[in-house]
């Protein structure tokens, strides 16, 4: 900056220029015109003191001859030192505006019932992020403002854009953006606030850039320099193309992303503090969306079922607990080889028989296991059983006491004395 206001700036330091026609200094074509036109022959700039990484000056400029004086000087720097406080109270007091204007519209934008169309949801969702987003473009003076959400349901990990306030006449705006893409999609990726203080110098100030977000890529697809002179028609240079965007995150994942650009009138450039009112306004869409997705899957899931129809339901219902489809299916199935084999009742009907209940069972044990069930294992659990069946009749056939008289005297020999 060789002008004395960047000086100012630089140095934090007054700074003079009584005779301007003995210095030879280079500025830009706007300000030349502009003190030409006024026939300014003295300046005087004090820097301002701002917060958020505001850089500011107050100029005085002289039209008639003659310097300004120490005490001229004095009286600018105490009028400095006032503007700070008033500037802080006016932004933070326009920033909680907006905060609070919307936290009323989100609020105020009460959920579709489930019956409601596609069409219709998407219109209620678009009025309220439309109101959102021109709103924050009125506050912070953006030319261009855009939402970008996700919707998971129906296409994951793409951000489509839902609300814009786009002025570049002739510039197709992206409709989509994947992680990693550009500007926008280095924010959804990293999930971090960005912000460019000159899109137009964007290659000049790459290395400056890449140290604050590192393998950040941006490739200017609609020449913002040549739209934003079409649209703000500037007397000389361009001024500062800044950008600012937050991303909107819910339950720990990036969910979208809320940009500004380009400015309408000055300061052409975002602050800090701007970013962190953008951040908390992505914040609170991201609270809304969150609760959006979350009924939107749900009715995704409960749509999923109504049309899987009863006959899963019932299956699942008249499966024993405990036991799997494919034991189910084998149970079913030796079902019907007993009744094959036995007749027309099944172990399964009223009248059963003791045996084919417990082989029954049985198979019902060994098919939740997953184990395959043959007919060599059938039969051989077939054979223990009625081993085990005329065991236990040969022991009680032994063990019963025979009768040898009224004497009583006479006792087996395994009975105990």
């Amino acid at each position: 900056m060789s002008s004395r206001t960047g000086q100012a700036i630089l140095s934090r330091q007054p700074q003079l220029a009584n005779d301007l026609s003995a210095i030879k200094m280079d500025l830009p074509e706007a300000a030349r015109a502009y003190m030409e036109t006024r026939n300014v022959q003295a300046v005087c700039s004090v820097p301002l003191n701002l917060r958020g990484g505001v850089a500011a000056a107050i100029n005085l400029y002289r039209a008639s001859a003659g310097p300004f004086q120490p005490e001229d000087v004095e009286r600018l720097e105490l009028a400095a030192s006032r503007i700070p406080y008033l500037y802080n109270s006016l932004v933070n007091q326009v920033g909680l505006e907006l905060l609070e204007t919307v936290t009323k519209l989100i609020r105020s934008a009460s959920p579709l019932p489930e019956e409601s169309s596609e069409q219709a949801a998407r219109a209620g969702l678009y009025d309220t992020l439309k109101r959102i987003v021109d709103l924050v473009a009125a506050t912070f003076n953006a030319l261009e403002c855009s939402i970008y959400l996700e919707d998971p349901v129906r296409q994951p990990s793409l951000y489509r854009l839902e609300a814009t306030e786009w002025p570049w006449v002739g510039h197709e705006q992206p409709e989509f953006y994947p992680k990693g893409r550009g500007l926008t999609g280095y924010c959804i990726d990293r999930q971090i606030p960005v912000r460019i203080f000159d899109l137009g110098r964007y290659q000049e100030d790459l290395p400056f850039i890449k140290s604050q977000y590192p393998d950040i890529k941006w490739s200017d697809p609609i020449d913002l320099k040549k739209a934003a002179k079409e649209f703000l028609k500037p007397v000389g240079e361009l001024p500062p193309l800044s950008f600012m965007c937050a991303p909107i995150i819910g339950e720990s994942r990036t969910l979208g992303v809320l940009r500004c650009s380009v400015t309408q009138t000055g300061p052409h450039y975002f602050d800090d503090r701007q970013v962190r009112f953008l951040c908390m306004v992505a914040e609170r869409i991201g609270e809304w969306w969150s609760n959006h997705i979350r009924m939107k899957t749900a009715a995704f899931e409960n749509k999923t079922l109504e049309n899987t129809g009863p006959r899963g339901l019932t299956a699942q219902r008249a499966r024993p607990r405990g036991t799997s489809k494919a034991g189910t299916q084998r149970a079913a199935h030796f079902r019907t080889r007993l009744e094959d084999r036995g007749g027309s009742q099944s172990p399964g009907s009223g009248s059963r028989c003791p045996f084919a209940q417990r082989e029954y069972e049985g198979t019902l044990r060994r098919s939740d296991s997953r184990k395959p069930v043959g007919a060599r294992e059938l039969a051989r659990d077939r054979g223990k059983k009625e081993t085990a069946v005329s065991g236990k009749r040969r022991l009680r056939r032994s063990t019963r006491v025979p009768n040898r008289g009224t004497t009583g005297r006479a006792r087996h020999r395994n009975e105990p004395l």
